[in-house]
């Protein structure tokens, strides 16, 4: 009797742009300090997640290009 084991790890959803817009604009509001505050408007989605998305992708100033041959 072999039960089919069930993963503990959770699946990864991306985030939309609408999540994406709704942290940008409350960053805005409330500063990058209050990310459980943040992470309560944005529905299944955790303090840590919203800090990590914001800082790694939606920071303002964030360059996403290429290396140019100067740098």
């Amino acid at each position: 009797k072999n039960a089919l084991k069930k993963s503990n790890r959770k699946t990864r959803v991306p985030f939309t742009q609408e999540e994406d817009e709704k942290i940008k604009y409350l960053v805005n509001l409330y500063g990058n300090k209050h990310w459980s505050l943040i992470a309560s408007y944005l529905n299944k989605r955790t303090p840590k997640q919203c800090r990590d998305r914001y800082t790694n992708y939606l920071v303002p100033g964030l360059f996403k290009g290429e290396w140019s041959n100067e740098e």
